[in-house]
């Protein structure tokens, strides 16, 4: 525990909003709502992620590390794993 004298922050890294400590882009923030829904969408359709990745083209490792936010989406992957999953990227 930090004294009032210390001059440590208290406050938890990344609590802007990512690992960085800057600002959390509203694309990334939407990107991983969608990813969210994908993932719920992937159970919904009782897809694991290895057949999920034969579908769409998208490495088992790289959902995974999408599902957990280890790694952050991008866009191309989304749309990806939209069209493997048969939803319109426009209704997500």
């Amino acid at each position: 525990m930090t004294s009032p004298s210390d001059p440590r922050p208290t406050s938890a890294p990344g609590a802007t909003g990512s690992r960085t400590g800057r600002a959390a882009d509203p694309v990334e923030v939407r990107l991983g709502a969608a990813v969210q829904r994908l993932y719920r969408a992937r159970l919904a359709a009782g897809l694991s992620q290895y057949a999920l990745a034969a579908r769409s083209g998208v490495a088992q490792p790289v959902i995974s590390g999408l599902e957990s936010g280890r790694q952050p989406p991008t866009l191309t992957t989304v749309i990806r794993l939209l069209e493997g999953l048969g939803i319109d990227e426009f209704t997500i």
